[in-house]
């Protein structure tokens, strides 16, 4: 297998983790929200399109492993160990465990959550913007930067309930 290869492989696992990573956030998030919380709805129809980015990448790495025939596993790996892997040392977060913890424990604040949904998101099509410029093949490339357009358009979306939000009150 090409380092090329090898490299579009690593990265689209990667993107997989950042997505379960992103869902695992919005399900804590709707769980703090509750079944009653008019950001419920919101946040359930966020965390299908996380579904579906998860389904997306899946597909496409599925060839690329088979034709590889690897087993690398991520399970193991943290986010930042995976990163440092891939890219070398980086300080992106994104909707880390820690992070999860900070914003929907405690002292809980749907507003400040949403705020940090926002530049997440951004982070993330950032990363998937940069990271298509390391991807050799084309397919993959271009699932990388239509996904960091839909991460741009998530962001924009949960800008707009914020905003609707904070409407409601004087």
């Amino acid at each position: 297998m090409s380092d090329n290869r090898s490299q579009d492989i690593k990265l689209i696992k990667l993107a997989i983790k950042i997505e379960k990573d992103s869902l695992a956030f919005f399900e804590k998030f709707i769980q703090k929200a509750g079944e009653t919380s008019h950001l419920t709805p919101f946040l359930q129809g966020v965390q299908a399109e996380l579904n579906e980015d998860v389904s997306r990448f899946e597909l496409l790495l599925q060839p690329l492993e088979s034709e590889a025939g690897t087993d690398e596993s991520i399970q193991s790996l943290s986010l930042d160990e995976y990163v440092k892997g891939v890219h070398g040392a980086r300080v992106d977060k994104f909707f880390t465990s820690s992070r999860t913890v900070e914003l929907l424990e405690g002292f809980y604040n749907p507003i400040q959550a949403l705020g940090a949904s926002i530049q997440i998101f951004k982070d993330i099509a950032k990363f998937y913007q940069d990271s298509a410029a390391d991807i050799f093949y084309d397919k993959e490339k271009a699932a990388f930067l239509e996904s960091a357009e839909r991460k741009k358009e998530q962001s924009e979306s949960v800008a707009r309930k914020k905003r609707e939000i904070i409407s409601r009150f004087p």
